[in-house]
């Protein structure tokens, strides 16, 4: 069995080869493209992170922040966020009041009142596949985001109608 070299020579001859095995556009077109990790590509080329950090400064360009790459991770994981982004998209995506776009804050509203009543009778679950498959109507649907849905309850049960929301992104 063959021992891959180590020390410094190893090192330095396997810096000065580094470049040929992957030039700027290859890596340009993996990292910022393809969106791969240092750790994937350094990887399928069987060379250590820091030859991948060398390369990236010998060529002038910026490797992501810890805080780019955790959002690159970051996926809808479970079955529900996946549903509920599909059924936010279908809806129109942001506030019918106020225009709030951020889907941490958009909430399903249910015009007629009747939306724990249902969610209740059908499941939560069955709820969110019956509007995704189409089997249930949504017109008496309209996506909200927090403070409107709060404000929409508070007209629904006490007709107070003296509050408005204005969404501005900063």
């Amino acid at each position: 069995m063959l021992r891959r070299g180590r020390g410094r020579k190893y090192s330095m001859e396997l810096h000065d080869r580094i470049p040929s095995l992957l030039p700027k556009e290859d890596l340009e077109n993996l990292y910022f493209t393809k969106m791969m990790s240092t750790t994937g590509i350094a990887m399928r080329y069987d060379i250590s992170q820091s030859c991948l950090y060398n390369l990236f400064a010998r060529y002038g360009l910026k490797p992501r922040t810890l805080k780019e790459a955790m959002m690159l991770r970051r996926k809808p994981s479970t079955r529900y966020k996946r549903l509920r982004l599909r059924i936010l998209n279908m809806l129109g995506g942001k506030c019918v009041h106020c225009g709030c776009d951020d889907s941490r804050l958009i909430e399903i509203h249910h015009k007629l009142g009747d939306g724990r009543k249902e969610r209740r009778k059908v499941g939560n679950n069955r709820f969110w596949y019956n509007i995704v498959m189409g089997r249930r109507e949504v017109s008496d649907l309209e996506l909200c985001c927090r403070p409107c849905h709060s404000v929409e309850e508070v007209k629904r049960l006490f007709g107070v109608d003296s509050f408005r929301v204005e969404w501005s992104e900063k």
